[in-house]
């Protein structure tokens, strides 16, 4: 058992290793991809997240190859994620406009992914809820944020991260069902 729990560390060191060494070459690498501070660092840990899953498989000499496939496989996910997301929403607001391009189901999934999110919202705390969705659907800045609010800018931005981790979590999963 001491030899199991002696393995397990010396993996958790070289996971909390690696992480140190790319942490900012992967932020820097999503940023590029994303041009946004926040959503690349939302990747960048859940890059390091999925990383821990993998830990049995690491050998430190490929370890920076390994983490920058599965950063470009992430990317890639999020390109087809984001494809999916604005078809959805230009089909449903086809439907809304008496236009049927799309198939009836999806134009329905497309209405059930919309009622999920605010479903989820309305379990968010409150200033929490209305800093998503001033963020998502009036396309307001952190700073523009905080200005309203009356708030910080850092506690805007701990509240769209909050949010939007919650939010994508539960949306993922709902959908992999």
């Amino acid at each position: 058992m001491a030899d199991s729990n002696n393995v397990t560390s010396r993996r958790g060191k070289l996971v909390a290793g690696i992480y140190k060494m790319y942490f900012s070459d992967v932020k820097l690498y999503f940023l590029k991809y994303t041009h946004d501070e926040m959503r690349a660092e939302d990747m960048t840990q859940d890059l390091f997240v999925k990383l821990m899953n993998y830990e049995d498989m690491i050998v430190e000499e490929t370890a920076k190859s390994f983490v920058f496939t599965i950063a470009r496989r992430m990317v890639v996910d999020d390109v087809r994620h984001c494809e999916f997301v604005r078809r959805a929403i230009s089909g449903y607001v086809q439907a809304m406009d008496g236009k049927r391009f799309w198939q009836d189901s999806e134009t329905l999934e497309c209405r059930q992914i919309m009622d999920m999110e605010q479903k989820l919202l309305a379990v968010l705390p409150n200033k929490m809820a209305q800093v998503y969705r001033m963020t998502r659907f009036d396309g307001l800045s952190a700073d523009e944020l905080s200005a309203e609010l009356g708030i910080s800018k850092r506690t805007v931005e701990y509240h769209l991260f909050v949010s939007r981790r919650e939010i994508r979590s539960k949306l993922k999963a709902a959908m992999s069902l």
